[in-house]
């Protein structure tokens, strides 16, 4: 028997990394529902992704990175609520 902390299974995260993977799942979403006539939800569904990922490309979060004497300092402070926005859209 093993003694310690009981392992607990973690579901795996199917978020996309960035809009560019998003936006390329709906372009293929987009492509079956135009292709397939029984399936055009999935064009809308695909054009609503490819547009929800324009825009959050636009609202990601910028690093504000300087160096001072040669060192690297990070500038961020509290986030902003779109910052919070695409960290909760996206695993980056």
């Amino acid at each position: 028997m093993h003694a310690g902390r009981p392992r607990t299974r973690r579901l795996p995260d199917l978020r996309p990394a960035n809009p560019g993977q998003l936006a390329l799942a709906g372009m293929a979403l987009w492509l079956v529902g135009a292709l397939a006539p029984g399936l055009a939800m999935l064009a809308a569904l695909g054009a609503g992704m490819v547009a929800v990922a324009a825009v959050t490309y636009l609202l990601r979060p910028r690093r504000r990175v300087r160096y001072w004497r040669g060192r690297r300092v990070d500038l961020s402070g509290r986030p902003a609520p779109w910052t919070r926005l695409y960290r909760l859209l996206y695993r980056a």
